[in-house]
């Protein structure tokens, strides 16, 4: 279960990250929407949250619905694999959201000096 724990920790770290570049930039960047951060913020937060409650998946079958232990633990594992690869998906699509709503946040000067660097 160590790809549960490290799952969950790159959930928090990713959210701490954003939340904190969205803050960061609320404050230092003239013309950044201030409402916005504070419902980006919220989002990240929620996301995080939404996410980590997902992280428990159940196997609803048993060792004896199945011919042989290799068949079992084969078909365990691809179920946990695609479960987990949904999660993963979701999570990153909803980071690139996150992240699309604080690019419009910002104002049209800070976006030409990205480009320019």
């Amino acid at each position: 279960m160590s790809s549960i724990r490290k799952f969950k920790k790159q959930v928090r770290y990713a959210c701490g990250d954003l939340a904190a570049e969205t803050l960061v930039a609320s404050y230092y960047i003239n013309g950044f929407a201030r409402e916005d951060a504070h419902r980006i913020i919220c989002d990240v937060a929620a996301l995080q949250t939404d996410t980590i409650s997902k992280c428990k998946f159940y196997f609803d079958k048993t060792r004896r619905d199945f011919g042989n232990e290799a068949e079992y633990r084969k078909a365990r594992r691809a179920y946990f694999k695609a479960a987990f690869g949904k999660l993963r998906e979701n999570f990153r699509a909803s980071m690139e959201n996150i992240v699309k709503e604080m690019n419009k946040a910002l104002p049209t000067e800070a976006k030409e000096a990205n480009k320019a660097q």
